[in-house]
């Protein structure tokens, strides 16, 4: 089967995958509501310089194309039902922590943020504000996990990942995956 002009997944819609084709589509749609924007603008315009005695027919922009009810980064699915109130971008840069720390070859730690992520996002236990600032401190966390030794802060690290357990020490099946996955954190860090 042939693989993705711009990664290893297999092509399905020409030369590219699915994700790639998405990104494709979302591009052309920026184009072209661009474009109709612009004329939308000039056709108001020849209609304020006519005196509004003609109206010029505007161009109704479609919503932009979207897949399914989910959202899957490579590493978390997120329903878009709660897009708003997850921060998304947290989610994100979790997500490319991930895809870094696999990079590095620890595939253990990459999988057990992952479970402690879906975990977290995924619990009825707690309200989307504490979901948020758990997250937040997971993304501070693996970010120093994926730095080089010299630009980490080994205090502040301690501090977080003891404000984690305090946090999530209310929801018990959380705790339990954190205990798995704080020792594979520190190691990754470098403090244990």
């Amino acid at each position: 089967m042939a693989k993705c002009s711009q990664c290893d997944k297999p092509a399905v819609l020409g030369d590219l995958c699915v994700d790639h084709y998405y990104k494709l589509q979302q591009a052309i749609y920026l184009q072209s509501s661009m474009v109709a924007a612009m004329q939308n603008l000039l056709a108001a315009e020849l209609d304020a310089g006519t005196g509004y005695l003609v109206h010029h027919p505007r161009i109704i922009i479609p919503p932009p194309p979207s897949i399914g009810d989910n959202v899957t980064f490579n590493n978390i699915n997120i329903d878009r039902s709660t897009v708003g109130a997850i921060n998304t971008g947290i989610l994100s840069n979790l997500d490319v922590s991930m895809d870094l720390v696999k990079s590095k070859g620890e595939d253990e730690l990459a999988a057990a943020i992952k479970e402690l992520t879906q975990a977290i996002y995924d619990s009825k236990e707690v309200d989307d504000s504490f979901k948020n600032d758990i997250l937040d401190q997971l993304q501070f966390i693996v970010a120093q996990a994926t730095a080089a030794p010299e630009n980490r802060s080994t205090g502040l690290v301690k501090s977080v990942l003891a404000g984690i357990r305090s946090s999530i020490s209310v929801v018990a099946g959380l705790l339990a995956i954190w205990d798995r996955v704080e020792p594979l954190i520190e190691v990754a860090v470098g403090i244990s």
